[in-house]
């Protein structure tokens, strides 16, 4: 299913998420500051080989209408969630470095999600528990016929 066969509804709360990510996004990075109803945290891995090579890009996670961000933004359209209570950070920068761990005792999260393995050792490595899910791409690629975990976890802690 691709961005065009959402309805016109689906498109723009599609657009609302994005950009309520990259709001949240670019006021840790530039601020520091995360909003209160902010409880679940959620890292990825680090921006895709696509996305700009440079630091002056906001390099928000899984800010995308293609590839396993376009895919993973339409499963949150399609179960109805919004990024009211979502936080996302990546482990790497877009060019390899670890990302600074500052988030992690920023705030008390409810809930720490790694999506995949490079966020899951990056998290060990900081000495955060966490719930592992697979990364978007990998249950994309892998397991196209089930739900994804990570939506079904999002809505019982958001209810």
């Amino acid at each position: 299913m691709s961005f065009a066969s959402l309805t016109e509804i689906q498109k723009r709360q599609f657009a609302r998420n994005c950009v309520e990510r990259k709001k949240a996004f670019t006021a840790w990075v530039n601020s520091k500051s995360i909003q209160p109803e902010k409880t679940i945290l959620i890292v990825g891995d680090r921006p895709g080989p696509k996305a700009p090579q440079t630091d002056d890009y906001h390099h928000t996670p899984f800010y995308s209408k293609k590839w396993s961000g376009g895919w993973l933004n339409k499963q949150l359209v399609l179960a109805g969630i919004d990024e009211t209570h979502l936080m996302w950070i990546n482990s790497a920068t877009w060019d390899g470095v670890p990302t600074n761990p500052d988030i992690l005792s920023a705030k008390k999260w409810n809930i720490v999600i790694a999506l995949g393995n490079n966020a899951a050792k990056w998290l060990s490595s900081n000495g955060v528990g966490y719930s592992k899910i697979d990364h978007p791409q990998a249950h994309r690629r892998f397991k196209t016929k089930e739900e994804y975990p990570l939506l079904r976890l999002i809505q019982r802690l958001s209810a």
